[in-house]
């Protein structure tokens, strides 16, 4: 739990204290999850290393992906909920969200610890593929880490846009 309030605090501190997405970061947001569902399906590689960062990268990206539509699900609920105003709310209802956006806090928590880690393991295979003798498979290698390393900046920018949007949804449940 003191996870995911220091979490939220950072990102809020980062994004700015707005309680309301822009239509603009909303439309980002969708953009950003059609780019990572055509970069889902890593490159062909013959360097084991850089097929296994690669695999991790797509599963933390069809991750994203299930927690991105989980957050919209989220906000068709909570916008019924807004506008049904707070006195038809229960509270059982408001516990059920409030438990959801934190089960979806700790996936994201767990989304950026795993981009971290494949962000530094691709830094870690440029010796690998510079070793390699083949001139072709040197090429799709190296196109391999670019389309990697693409989707886990695409999944960072969504996982910070995804802290947010899950902030955002906690303090607005707790305000109905």
């Amino acid at each position: 739990m003191k996870k995911i309030i220091v979490l939220m605090a950072a990102a809020f501190i980062s994004f700015g204290v707005s309680y309301a997405q822009t239509e603009k970061e909303i439309r980002n947001s969708d953009q950003r999850i059609s780019q990572i569902t055509s970069l889902i399906t890593p490159s062909e590689c013959s360097l084991e290393s850089v097929k296994n960062v690669a695999s991790q990268a797509c599963a933390i990206a069809k991750r994203s992906v299930e927690i991105s539509t989980k957050l919209n699900e989220m906000k068709s609920k909570i916008e019924a909920m807004k506008a049904q105003k707070s006195t038809s709310s229960s509270a059982l209802e408001k516990a059920a969200l409030l438990k959801t956006c934190k089960e979806l806090a700790n996936k994201t928590i767990s989304q950026s610890s795993g981009i971290t880690s494949s962000l530094v393991s691709l830094g870690k295979l440029t010796g690998e593929i510079s070793a390699i003798k083949s001139a072709a498979q040197q090429s799709s290698a190296k196109k391999s880490v670019e389309n990697t390393k693409e989707l886990l900046d695409l999944l960072n920018n969504e996982t910070s846009y995804q802290v947010k949007s899950v902030g955002n949804m906690i303090s607005i449940i707790r305000a109905l």
